[in-house]
Formats: C-alpha cells, sequence, structure tokens
C-alpha cells in the first residue's frame, strides 16, 4: 500500500473512532436525560400522591366531625321524644289503665 492509502485509511479510522466516541457519548446524554426525567416523574407522581392524601385527610375529618353533629342532633331529638313519651305515659298511664279494664270486662 501506498503511503497516501495509509494517510486515507488512517484517517477514516479516525474519523469512525470520533463518531463512535460521540455516539457513545449522546447515548450517556440520553442515558442520563431519561434518568433525570425519571426522577423528576417519580418526585411529581409522590407530591401527587401526598396532596390527594392531605385532601382525603381534610375531607375525611370534616365528614367525621358532620357525622358527630348530625348524631348529637339526632339523640338530642331522640331524648326530647322519649322524655314527651314518659311524660304522656305518665300523665295518661291510670287512664289507659281504667280504659283497658273496661274494654276487658265488657268482652
Amino acid at each position: 500500500m501506498s503511503n497516501e492509502t495509509n494517510v486515507l485509511l488512517q484517517s477514516v479510522l479516525e474519523m469512525d473512532r470520533q463518531e463512535r466516541l460521540r455516539t457513545q457519548e449522546a447515548e450517556d446524554y440520553r442515558g442520563k436525560a431519561m434518568a433525570q426525567l425519571e426522577d423528576s416523574r417519580k418526585d411529581i407522581h409522590q407530591k401527587h400522591q401526598q396532596l390527594a392524601q392531605q385532601k382525603i385527610e381534610a375531607y375525611t375529618q370534616q365528614e367525621n366531625e358532620r357525622m358527630q353533629q348530625t348524631l348529637q342532633t339526632l339523640q338530642q331529638k331522640s331524648a326530647a321524644v322519649k322524655q314527651t313519651l314518659n311524660a304522656t305515659k305518665s300523665a295518661k298511664q291510670e287512664q289507659w289503665v281504667e280504659t283497658i279494664f273496661e274494654r276487658v270486662l265488657e268482652r
């Protein structure tokens, strides 16, 4: 081979080596960029999960408070009805006993 051919082959080999280096650098950069993207995605997902959990906890607390208020209201109404029934029972107990006794004797 002539010297010019050697120089040409050396040039082609050097260009090939440089291109492989650039390709490797590009692949390394792409790999790092993809890893950073995945880390960012995970961070965003985690933040959304935390926000959703906070909203769920706040809603749960509000609902528990609302249910406690409703329960308290129903208990107060129940106590009032019970008190009214007891008062009615006390006031009319003797009358009911007489009415029942008369009905039993009539039959």
